[in-house]
């Protein structure tokens, strides 16, 4: 059964108990060597089941050697497919709405926020080129008007007071701190 296979990957040790019955089926099925398929033990050749266990087992070793069960290209590819519908969508509302220029184009944004489920949430890590300090929930990193991030702490000690204007270290673009919007990952 797919529990029977499940329970298999998911203990970490070969002497569970939840692995005996398991166990103890796999070896009385190598008694029917030569006739499994007309045995009680039929079940263990399905395909079916066989692929499950293979995309079990890659999971598995994926996270084991904390690796990504997917290539990069595939899960872009994959956020597109889900994203491009809905962005056409909004591109035929705002050209409809707007003849001359579009909206998005003041911004620098899109406009809209496109779901792409739990899985394909990244929570990637932001090293603060200033400080080259790892941002936290309480040192999070910061979009300046011109498109460079730094942390907030970076940003403040730039400022040196939240009134005060101040220069990107990168860019010449002066800006103030309330210009600035938190990157949320």
């Amino acid at each position: 059964s797919s529990s029977s296979s499940s329970s298999l990957l998911s203990s970490s040790s070969l002497s569970s108990p939840l692995l005996m019955p398991d166990l103890k089926r796999l070896m009385t099925a190598s008694l029917f060597v030569g006739r499994l398929a007309t045995s009680c033990y039929a079940d263990l050749l399905d395909a079916h089941r066989w692929d499950e266990v293979a995309q079990q087992f890659a999971v598995a070793f994926c996270a084991v050697n904390k690796l990504a069960c997917e290539s990069p290209l595939f899960r872009c590819v994959n956020a597109g497919c889900i994203a491009l519908p809905k962005l056409l969508k909004m591109l035929q509302v705002l050209e409809g709405a707007q003849r001359d220029e579009p909206i998005w184009a003041a911004l620098g944004d899109l406009p809209v926020e496109i779901d792409l489920g739990k899985e394909r949430q990244h929570h990637t890590i932001f090293c603060c080129p200033v400080s080259r300090e790892q941002s936290t929930p309480t040192n999070p990193p910061m979009r300046l008007p011109c498109g460079h991030v730094i942390c907030r702490e970076s940003l403040l000690a730039l400022a040196r007071t939240p009134r005060r204007r101040f220069k990107c270290p990168y860019c010449p673009q002066e800006m103030g701190v309330a210009e600035a919007r938190e990157v949320i990952f």
